[in-house]
């Protein structure tokens, strides 16, 4: 229970309104799900709460503020919920970073988690955090290593899985205009976060995947109706039907044909 009288404290420091803080005590409390059968909680937030992102907000400020005041000189603390990321100049600092870093999640009773925890070489393997790859490149024309971020290859898999799942052959008897309302939610979102740093290249090879998977959607859909080759018309329908890009402005011109070359062989 330290965890959750700690995160109550933190928080009864600057809020005074009973209502709201009996309210924090009863979120802490409220315990889990698990197989259909509720479990006490004895610590922390509920995994996957609404609450969990604020409280370890809470919770982790008292990092931030033993970084800030004793070991900014180490490196960069970049933290995002509980997810968190020290750069540091040398392997000695970041050796030194992450031992104090145990230190203090010991003081909060907090363990790193064992597998997502280590030390990397920006500009040998780099690393992956809030779904980006994070790489030292080095420039050419410059002759410098600097750093580089596209979408990582977890982000990739999860938006083909759920482009897939839309655009499955299983759904081939709804409307097309249902599939494409479905698309375009998911490309946006995605698209909004992701079109940053360096990722045209991730953007593209999406924008060929959504090609893929819609004009197969768009096949199985008139699978036996007469007239024209369906695959001959799909271009000019795709360009009319409103499905959004990944990359902007988007698919058109000599990559459809690129697409269709590519869809044939």
């Amino acid at each position: 229970m330290r965890s959750i009288t700690i995160s109550y404290t933190l928080v009864s420091r600057r809020v005074s309104d009973r209502r709201v803080l009996k309210l924090l005590r009863q979120w802490l409390k409220a315990g889990v799900m698990e197989e259909k059968q509720w479990r006490a909680t004895e610590m922390g937030s509920p995994q996957g709460g609404v609450i969990s992102p604020l409280m370890a907000n809470i919770y982790l400020h008292v990092l931030d503020t033993y970084w800030t005041e004793r070991y900014s000189q180490l490196g960069t603390l970049c933290r995002y919920a509980d997810d968190f990321v020290i750069v540091c100049r040398s392997k000695k600092e970041a050796e030194r970073a992450l031992e104090m870093v145990r230190w203090i999640m010991g003081k909060l009773k907090l363990t790193l988690h064992p597998t997502k925890t280590h030390l990397v070489d920006l500009g040998r393997k780099g690393f992956e955090f809030l779904g980006f790859h994070f790489h030292k490149r080095r420039v050419r024309k410059m002759g410098k290593l600097l750093p580089y971020f596209w979408p990582g290859q977890k982000a990739m898999k999860a938006v083909r899985s759920k482009i897939r799942q839309i655009a499955g052959y299983s759904r081939k008897r709804l409307p097309m205009e249902r599939i494409v309302g479905e698309l375009n939610p998911v490309v946006r979102g995605w698209r909004n976060y992701f079109s940053v740093g360096n990722s045209t290249k991730q953007l593209k090879a999406l924008d060929h995947y959504l090609w893929l998977r819609t004009r197969r959607s768009f096949l199985a859909h008139h699978q036996g109706t007469r007239g024209r080759s369906k695959s001959a018309v799909f271009p000019s329908w795709f360009a009319r039907s409103g499905v959004e890009h990944f990359s902007l402005p988007g698919l058109c011109g000599n990559d459809f044909e690129r697409s269709r070359k590519k869809d044939n062989r």
